[in-house]
């Protein structure tokens, strides 16, 4: 239970990535990747916030975060692109 940790790099740049509440990893459909490499493709793709409503009319902020639905194998093609 409180055993080390396995660590795990970054698949597409190899940096090792730092998990958890202090971590910058970001979750992708397949895995995680580096805060990094997250910060490249922030410029194409931004997280997009708007404020919905709920049935009761409270209002709700939402995010909608474009990488969560990228696997790394799109990811890496677009990091090639990107040069």
């Amino acid at each position: 239970m409180f055993g080390k940790k396995k660590e795990t790099n970054c698949p597409i740049c190899g940096q090792e990535l730092k998990t958890g509440i202090f971590g910058d990893a970001v979750k992708v459909a397949d895995g995680f990747i580096c805060g990094a490499c997250a910060s490249k493709l922030r410029n194409d793709f931004p997280v997009k916030e708007g404020i919905s409503y709920s049935y009761q009319g409270a209002k709700r902020i939402d995010n909608n975060d474009p990488l969560t639905g990228f696997t790394i194998k799109y990811i890496k093609e677009r990091m090639e692109d990107m040069g």
